[in-house]
């Protein structure tokens, strides 16, 4: 029996340049196009450029072109098909010479030793598969952080928590109250509803706000009571976000369940999650931010460089 551990089908459909630019960050600045305007247009951008076909390999039918080649027209019309085919641009790196580094990942851990591939025959690009041209590479200190799916920590212990409590769950009701704290200057940072409460279809609303426009809010509540008919305002001081931030937790399932559960080991509530792609805050009592900066700091394997005091001190 054989044991296929990546469908072939998904691998044939799922172009591996296409998936590349899902890292934009990572890579190259790029196009994917088979319009020979844009192709000069970014040729007359960054000087040198590689264009790539999409669906060969081993450096294939890959092209260097330079602004001010006299073959530049032919050479588009050619990777391209006269427009009809596209094709990956990239901007050319100098640093190419020295080859690539493919990262060795075990489970979750990125190695420190990569396979390093260098161009052949005096070519720009890596195209021959032989012991002269795949060496052994070492990832620097700097490479290695790239890969972390957490590179850093924030503590703000300077905003406000505000709970508006049992809204009617209609639409538009939302846009009204931050359309009033935006009337008064008000910044919000964390926004989270409530899941609707089918037996008085109402819900919740929190956010948090910068302590320092704490006294302004205060003179709204009467308006906000007047819009929004809530059936409580609540205001909670004494809290501390921890963040987690880091480019790469997006394609790391698990960072999420690996920062509640240190928080939990330490005995830590969480009062509010928010996340996006690269960042996770929560909310915890503000006595115990030194203590979940420290732990989220084990866990992650960050020192003091990569922790950032937002606003005011830790306790002791």
């Amino acid at each position: 029996k054989t044991f296929i551990l990546n469908d072939t089908a998904s691998i044939r459909n799922f172009n591996e340049k296409m998936h590349a630019v899902l890292f934009n960050d990572l890579m190259p600045e790029n196009i994917v196009t088979s319009s020979k305007a844009d192709i000069i247009e970014f040729l007359n951008e960054h000087e040198e450029i590689i264009l790539k076909p999409l669906n060969q390999c081993f450096g294939s039918g890959v092209m260097y072109l330079k602004r001010g080649d006299k073959n530049t027209a032919v050479i588009i019309n050619s990777m391209t098909k006269n427009g009809t085919q596209l094709i990956m641009v990239q901007k050319y790196l100098k640093s190419a010479v020295n080859g690539d580094k493919r990262v060795l990942i075990l489970g979750e851990n990125i190695l420190p030793y990569s396979v390093r591939k260098l161009p052949s025959n005096d070519d720009f690009k890596f195209c021959e598969h032989n012991d002269s041209h795949v060496i052994r590479g070492v990832l620097t200190e700097e490479e290695m952080e790239i890969y972390k799916p957490v590179t850093g920590l924030a503590c703000d212990k300077s905003q406000v928590r505000v709970v508006i409590c049992d809204i009617p769950d209609r639409p538009g009701n939302a846009g009204k109250l931050f359309s009033l704290l935006a009337k008064y200057e008000l910044s919000v940072d964390m926004i989270i509803q409530s899941y609707a409460r089918s037996s008085n279809n109402t819900n919740d609303i929190a956010f948090t706000i910068d302590k320092d426009d704490l006294s302004k809010f205060v003179t709204l509540k009467d308006e906000i009571v007047a819009i929004m008919n809530p059936s409580n305002i609540h205001i909670d001081e004494d809290i501390a976000k921890i963040s987690i931030v880091g480019a790469g937790m997006i394609d790391r399932p698990g960072i999420a369940a690996m920062m509640f559960e240190t928080l939990a080991k330490e005995g830590i509530n969480i009062k509010m999650i928010s996340t996006s792609e690269i960042k996770i805050s929560c909310l915890v009592e503000k006595m115990y931010a030194k203590q979940a900066t420290e732990a989220l700091c084990k866990c992650f394997e960050l020192d003091g460089s990569d922790v950032a005091l937002v606003h005011g001190t830790l306790p002791d």
